[in-house]
């Protein structure tokens, strides 16, 4: 068999199912900032051709992989990015604030302080020292590739928090640099913005209507990033390019829009996603 034939059309698919949060309630209090959740579900990444391996290691082969529950108060949490993902190339973590909603004695409700958070990340589904570098790999050695992404994010529903999950995706450029491919909503707009830099640019605790105005005129919205988010199966206009018989490594970030977790929904769980990278040949 030839190394070319390994494409077996034109086209082949890397499915990387995220049940992010399959089941759990969300506990949401006025006296603290914590938000927890418990996470029970696996989650998987499937691969349907020989023409692209799914794992932990630079020569994956895998047809699919399995990601390891994330401990509770870890995983899908209300948080923002401190800058829009877009425009993100650091070599670190896209870094997060915590933003969750508290009342004063009013009660108003304000967003709070600028805890840093941590949102969630794939890992390997084994009980010690999992691995958390999960890479895209060409395995036909004679044909270089591009990648393009989508999300499948499920439809919203009572009693799920779909219309608030966001989801970011790059690969590493070389030397752990971030690289973007795109970021997804279950529903309407994500933000970003350092929450404690914004509070003292703009004199105001009551960051709510600051980026969640609800089509309320307020003078402080222009100064929060609105991210440019794709929808259900958006797929991704930036491409991973893989040379042949080469690899990428992912960064896939996922997390519940800020301050949008409210006394209403408290009570509602997560929901799964699905992102899927199809191969095209590169011209």
């Amino acid at each position: 068999m030839k190394t070319k034939s390994l494409f077996i059309s034109t086209i082949a698919m890397v499915v990387l199912l995220v049940v992010a949060l399959a089941t759990g309630t969300f506990a949401w209090y006025t006296s603290q900032q914590n938000v927890s959740a418990e996470q029970t579900a696996l989650s998987a990444a499937i691969s349907n051709s020989t023409a692209i391996g799914i794992g932990w290691t630079e020569t994956a082969q895998a047809p699919s992989v399995t990601f390891k529950p994330q401990a509770t108060g870890s995983g899908l949490r209300p948080m923002i990015p401190t800058i829009d993902p877009a425009t993100y190339t650091g070599t670190t973590a896209l870094p997060f604030n915590e933003a969750v909603l508290k009342t004063n004695l009013e009660p108003t409700s304000y967003i709070f302080d600028g805890v840093p958070a941590t949102p969630w990340t794939p890992q390997e589904n084994v009980a010690e020292n999992p691995a958390n570098t999960l890479y895209i790999h060409n395995i036909d050695t004679a044909q270089d590739i591009n990648v393009t992404v989508a999300v499948d994010l499920t439809t919203p529903a009572d009693g799920y928090l779909d219309s608030l999950i966001r989801v970011s995706i790059f690969y590493n450029n070389g030397g752990g640099a971030h690289a973007y491919v795109g970021t997804w909503s279950g529903g309407g707009t994500a933000y970003a913005g350092d929450i404690d830099a914004l509070k003292a640019t703009n004199g105001a605790d009551d960051l709510t209507t600051f980026f969640y105005p609800s089509g309320a005129t307020n003078s402080l919205t222009s100064s929060a990033a609105t991210i440019t988010v794709l929808q259900d199966n958006g797929q991704s206009a930036n491409v991973i390019p893989i040379i042949g018989g080469g690899n990428k490594q992912l960064y896939v970030y996922a997390w519940l829009e800020g301050g949008l977790l409210t006394t209403e929904n408290m009570e509602d769980s997560a929901a799964t996603f699905t992102i899927s990278f199809t191969a095209n040949p590169a011209a």
